[in-house]
């Protein structure tokens, strides 16, 4: 529950509609949706109230992510209520990601019927329930046979299920495309498929080293993916500096397909045969655990 004590928004205003007098009055209990949208940096942390941990810990942040149309409407408000109502800037950085379209690069609106639930691409959903979903709102007749046969044409085998894989897309000023999404999700598996595997080449008598520094005695292909490992890792740090998200997201995913499933895995197999002398499949085993550590490290900080 929001607390607004601090804002009073009553307003009284006369109108003449014909040669009728009208008075309209807001109701007390309404916040227009922008000036609402102002307030949510603290509002959502205790405030007005002083006592709030969350407040004193979480307030000011750090960055906020937001669509250029709305820096006026949203951004601006946050920045001069805050700094009127708390002293302080809500935020010191403004991220603006790109404008999400539909497959015909129109803007995503509910007047257009052309939104797309992000939960429906992550969990999927069926052809017909985004024709009902059309019909929850107040489009107009005509506007939703128009939506419907956009839906027809964008998703003519419904939506699969595709997890939480949108990071790369989210700063690319194109229409997502489902087949891309989807893509996504088959590289989730991957790195599902590469860590099983790697469960079974990593015996109970395994145990990782307290350094991943290498010992120097490591094969060539091993020295080739620790220089593949140090060469994703410069990049993903440095595009999260940059805040280019999607070139972090295709750095970490290009060296996990690329490098460490289609090469460094294949190769590495032999290597830990038990047939293999046992400083070689030791070293392999270290490798592997490395790569996979640090690799998982930079998808958990994208996703």
């Amino acid at each position: 529950m929001f607390k607004f004590k601090a804002v009073s928004l009553a307003i009284h205003q006369k109108v003449l509609a014909g040669d009728k007098k009208f008075l309209l009055e807001q109701d007390e209990d309404v916040l227009n949706t922008w000036f609402l949208s102002g307030l949510w940096p603290f509002s959502v942390l205790g405030w007005p109230d002083n006592t709030s941990s969350d407040l004193n810990t979480f307030y000011p942040a750090t960055l906020l992510e937001t669509g250029w149309d709305i820096l006026f409407f949203w951004v601006a408000r946050m920045v001069l209520l805050g700094i009127k109502l708390t002293g302080r800037v809500p935020f010191n950085e403004v991220l603006c990601h790109a404008m999400i379209r539909d497959g015909h690069g129109r803007k995503m609106g509910k007047s257009l019927g052309n939104v797309i639930d992000r939960i429906d691409v992550m969990e999927g959903v069926a052809l017909e329930v985004l024709h009902e979903k059309l019909r929850e709102g107040n489009l107009d007749e005509k506007e939703i046979v128009k939506a419907t046969a956009g839906q027809k044409k964008d998703f003519p085998n419904s939506i699969p299920q595709c997890g939480p894989t949108l990071s790369a897309l989210c700063f690319v000023p194109i229409p997502p495309e489902i087949l891309r999404v989807e893509g996504y999700r088959k590289f989730c598996n991957k790195i599902f498929n590469a860590t099983k595997f790697a469960m079974l080449k990593l015996d109970e008598s395994f145990l990782p080293e307290p350094s991943a520094k290498p010992t120097g005695h490591e094969s060539l292909v091993e020295q080739w993916i620790l220089h593949k490992l140090n060469v994703a890792v410069a990049e993903v740090n440095s595009h999260f500096t940059d805040r280019n998200f999607m070139l972090t997201t295709t750095s970490a995913y290009n060296f996990w397909l690329y490098e460490l499933c289609d090469v460094y895995i294949e190769v590495m197999k032999p290597m830990t045969d038990e047939a293999a002398p046992i400083a070689t499949r030791k070293s392999a085993q270290r490798t592997l655990y490395t790569c996979l550590d640090h690799g998982l490290h930079s998808n958990c900080c994208i996703h």
